[in-house]
């Protein structure tokens, strides 16, 4: 199975991110996750980060999503609940869509690896090489 490798910002540290294999089936297969019915507001729903989104989407969370349209954030949030609602994805493609939905705010980059290559005691954790 692969697994995202994301790395930080700050030090060069690596976070390891896995996709479900329910959600990796549906991204992959003919979705289902999401009725089609709901993109649109499970769309809005991804993108509130604050307090204040929360009182704009509870007030008309359509005008909250057109507020937000062509945001990176709703783009990525499109890309992932299309995936889980139409499937169609190749495997590749869905874990490009999981890393770039799901890439931590410290975290700027991501590999996509077999988890065979990764080592599986904890002794050389900070003594991995990252490559761009």
């Amino acid at each position: 199975m692969k697994v995202i490798i994301f790395i930080r910002n700050s030090d060069n540290y690596v976070k390891v991110g896995r996709v479900l294999p329910r959600t990796l089936s549906a991204l992959t297969g003919s979705g289902g996750m999401i009725a089609e019915s709901n993109i649109e507001r499970e769309i809005a729903k991804h993108l509130i980060q604050n307090a204040t989104d929360e009182v704009s989407f509870a007030t008309n969370w359509s005008s909250f999503l057109t507020s937000k349209k062509g945001t990176e954030r709703e783009v990525q949030s499109r890309k992932f609940v299309e995936g889980m609602a139409q499937g169609g994805l190749t495997e590749d493609q869905a874990f490009a869509v999981m890393a770039d939905f799901t890439m931590p705010d410290d975290c700027n980059s991501y590999q996509i690896v077999e988890d065979s290559g990764l080592p599986t005691d904890r002794y050389f954790r900070n003594a991995w090489d990252w490559e761009d």
